[in-house]
């Protein structure tokens, strides 16, 4: 194994007979809820911000990838490694910390210990997400399939279908129930006197209704966007599937804005960073999943926000994280893609002592 590599962990199915077979179908569903799992710890420990869907950017697909290695003998063990030492994008103490959050969560998880699970990941919102994708590493009962895991530094093997109804009671969650969001539609019905549109899911085809509350400016921004993408913000009731059925105290109404967005002048240590030309970025909006875009491979931007104005406030919060981090890093610690990112971040933008954003 490469001295860049993580510590192998071992993938156990057991079936109710023994074996050394698995059906393809519950060794793929726990592998790509594997990924999933170390994909949002990845993103969790780089400290993005996490969306809805929480959409993975390109980088950490590309450097934490779950590599499936040779088959073992002993039921069926399927021998994994986290993150790809090949991809340039890793360091050995990334790969090691990885794979360290990632025995740390399943350790939890198998014990149903929220206070080690809450040490692991300690915002909550990426705790519910990476303890719901734990849950559905495991095999369903049906299939006659049990997990378990071992490898790493884990001191013992870790029975996680055994441990089922605490990876649950860990991952619970309230469902059909409403919560402040945006949602995206096109615009199909206005009824001013009940102030209530109907809207158009882009990706179902099905309708639902938002209640608004009276606004002076409403009503002409509705009239000039009638059969086009409208997003609002308010209390979303959803199905089963997490689509929205009604939209309740509507809190903001405008029209989806995917003109090209500038990029903005930040400060560094009281250093404003500037583009050294006009550049602009196109936002693009993906209607499946309701979410906007922005990437720009060249300057190392991949964002994903449910809203236009939170994409341009990740944009700007993440401009400076990428100049300390790339642009003024010694060589030494950078990989080679990370170098060459760096002297793209330097090309693209200039320092400017004592100026002002607004300069």
């Amino acid at each position: 194994m490469s001295d860049m590599a993580a510590p192998e962990h071992e993938l156990r199915f057991v079936g109710a007979v023994g074996g050394e077979n698995v059906p393809a179908a519950v060794l793929a569903e726990t592998l790509l809820a594997t990924q999933r799992v170390v994909h949002l710890l990845a993103m969790a420990t780089r400290g993005q911000s996490l969306s809805r869907r929480a959409r993975v950017p390109q980088d950490v697909e590309r450097a934490f990838p779950v590599l499936c290695l040779v088959p073992r003998e002993g039921s069926y063990i399927a021998p994994i490694m986290i993150g790809d030492p090949t991809s340039g994008l890793l360091t050995p103490l990334e790969a090691q910390a990885l794979s360290d959050s990632f025995e740390a969560v399943l350790s939890a998880a198998a014990n149903g210990d929220t206070a080690a699970l809450q040490a692991a990941i300690p915002d909550a919102r990426w705790r519910e997400a990476v303890a719901d994708a734990v849950g559905r590493m495991l095999p369903r009962p049906s299939s006659g399939f049990a997990l378990s895991i071992r490898g790493g530094r884990l001191v013992r093997e870790l029975a996680l279908s055994a441990a089922r109804e605490k990876i649950e009671a860990l991952a619970t969650r309230a469902v059909n129930t409403s919560g402040s969001r945006a949602v995206i539609g096109y615009l199909q019905a206005i009824d001013f006197g009940e102030r209530k549109l109907r809207l158009r899911h882009p990706a179902t085809s099905r309708t639902f209704d938002c209640i608004y509350a009276a606004r002076d400016d409403v009503e002409p921004l509705l009239l000039a966007n009638a059969r086009e993408l409208i997003q609002v913000v308010g209390e979303v009731e959803v199905d089963a599937g997490d689509h929205p059925v009604r939209v309740m105290e509507v809190s903001d109404i405008r029209p989806v804005d995917l003109d090209p967005m500038p990029v903005p002048v930040v400060m560094v240590d009281n250093v404003a960073i500037r583009p050294v030309d006009d550049r602009r970025l196109q936002p693009r909006l993906d209607e499946t999943s309701q979410i906007f875009l922005l990437e720009h491979a060249e300057l190392g931007i991949d964002l994903a926000e449910e809203t236009r104005a939170d994409l341009e406030d990740a944009l700007r919060h993440l401009l400076p994280i990428l100049w300390l981090n790339y642009a003024k890093a010694d060589d030494g610690v950078l990989t080679k893609d990370a170098q060459a990112l760096k002297q793209r971040l330097l090309a693209a933008f200039t320092e400017v002592p004592g100026a002002t954003p607004q300069q």
